[in-house]
């Protein structure tokens, strides 16, 4: 696919509640968990939503917990089809007590219906045995054509047992000799012999050099065996302990952004990933992007005010916008994230990524305020006409060179649906975004014919064409709220 449209209806639905206001079905929410875990265990669980015969379209979810007694593994997508993909959180609060959660579906205008699976948050139990609440609120939820649904939600309790597992293990095996005394007299004769007990001791200790979940076997056994002619002693103890090996932590001293410079400025969006993470152990690490900032405004000069410049967060990798303020010294994107070994070990960082004022490779002064670059997304501007724009200035056709015309007719389409998320006044606003849809139809007629040139690939075009249609979608449902 060349672009990835998952945030276009999630912004649609979610300013659906500001745009129509229109009242929804009651909901059931419910968060399902096992009734009981060991410390040391995951406890798997399960979010769903009762929404009866109403379409879900979009939910925005938080998940209340002890950190004392559970802190967040993971949080994949439901089993429900519509809402499989991964949602969106923030994984630097798994171990706070409170996780947001959110996604939305572009599947269906129709479904899903009935009882939805939406979420499954896994939980390690990492404290002492109680019972303990996982909670649910449900922040928000939409049906597929923006209007908010009414929900009330429950959560669940989860007694966390016992600790870790310590066995001892002690043979031991005395036999001691007695004192034997044998006496024969003939007269005037006497004959006494006294043998002392004698005792063999063999001892051999394992000691652990490491005291992480311990596991220890200890067996004991004595046998005692005494005689008055000839007796023998042995006398063995051995103990034996076994210790699982300590986990170190992932080394984040290393990582870099790759790639760490955006260059031309053209306002498309840019994956980045986090790379130069290593394990002392060799445990394969998994990222997370916890935050993305930027060094200059959202709307600054020269950006075409542009809607947000950063997606990503609760995912592996980053999307960065390559722009820059047209008079400033470069933009600096600060992409902070987590690594996490599944094992217990984690670190953190951040990486930046310089979007140059000139030349590619000319290095960015990183100056002035912090900005969150994913931006306000519900709010203003920046609702549904942001996301349709976003949609658009994701790459073209990877691995592909898209011709200039083809590129030509996206940007143009991007421009005008940017100034149309931007645009005060009904009639101005929908003037901006129908020829913003007619010039990305454009585009499809222009993917097509350079596939037949064979300039892109028959599948490239496939997918601008199939793509463009859900931005036409989208944007039809747009207009309709306006």
């Amino acid at each position: 696919m060349i672009y990835l449209l998952r945030s276009v209806t999630a912004m649609i639905v979610a300013a659906g509640a500001v745009l129509t206001g229109t009242a929804g079905h009651g909901a059931q929410g419910r968060l399902t968990c096992p009734g009981t875990v060991q410390v040391g265990q995951q406890l798997p669980t399960d979010i769903s939503v009762n929404v009866g015969s109403t379409p879900l379209g979009a939910y925005s979810v938080t998940v209340t917990y002890d950190p004392a007694v559970l802190t967040i593994a993971s949080v994949a997508g439901g089993s429900s089809p519509e809402f499989s993909g991964s949602p969106t959180t923030n994984s630097g609060s798994f171990t706070s007590g409170s996780t947001n959660i959110s996604a939305f579906q572009t599947t269906s205008l129709t479904g899903p219906t009935g009882i939805v699976s939406i979420a499954r948050p896994t939980f390690n139990a990492v404290g002492p045995a109680a019972s303990t609440t996982v909670g649910l609120t449900v922040r928000s939820l939409f049906d597929t054509n923006s209007n908010p649904i009414s929900v009330t939600a429950t959560g669940c309790v989860v007694a966390v047992t016992g600790g870790g597992t310590t066995t001892s293990s002690t043979s031991s095996t005395t036999t001691t000799r007695p004192t034997t005394t044998t006496s024969t007299t003939h007269a005037p004769t006497t004959t006494t012999t006294t043998t002392r007990p004698s005792t063999s001791t063999t001892s051999t200790t394992t000691v652990p050099t490491t005291t992480s979940l311990p596991t220890t076997t200890s067996t004991s056994t004595t046998t005692s065996s005494s005689t008055t002619i000839h007796p023998t002693t042995t006398s063995t103890s051995t103990t034996t302990t076994t210790t699982l090996a300590g986990n170190r932590s992932p080394d984040c001293s290393a990582a870099v952004a790759t790639p760490a410079s955006l260059s031309p400025p053209n306002h498309r969006f840019v994956k980045v990933s986090v790379t130069g993470v290593t394990d002392p152990d060799g445990d394969p690490v998994a990222i997370s992007i916890t935050s993305i900032t930027q060094n200059e405004a959202l709307n600054a000069m020269g950006d075409r005010n542009t809607c947000p410049d950063a997606t990503g967060v609760g995912t592996a990798t980053a999307s960065l916008r390559a722009e820059r303020d047209g008079s400033g010294d470069g933009r600096v994107y600060h992409v902070s994230f987590t690594a996490d070994d599944d094992r217990g070990g984690r670190c953190t960082g951040t990486v930046t990524v310089c979007v140059p004022q000139g030349r590619a490779g000319q290095p960015c002064v990183d100056e002035g305020p912090s900005v969150d670059s994913t931006g306000p997304i519900y709010m203003g501007a920046c609702t549904a006409g942001c996301a349709i724009e976003m949609a658009l200035a994701q790459p073209l056709c990877a691995g592909e060179d898209a011709p200039p015309a083809l590129v030509q007719r996206v940007d143009s389409a991007q421009q005008l649906i940017a100034q149309a998320a931007a645009a005060s006044g009904k009639k101005n606003t929908k003037g901006l975004m129908r020829r913003g849809i007619r010039v990305a139809k454009q585009a499809v007629g222009t993917a097509t014919e350079a596939a037949k040139k064979g300039t892109i690939s028959q599948r490239c075009a496939a997918s601008i064409a199939k793509e463009f249609g859900n931005v036409r979608a989208a944007a039809d449902g747009w207009l309709r709220t306006r």
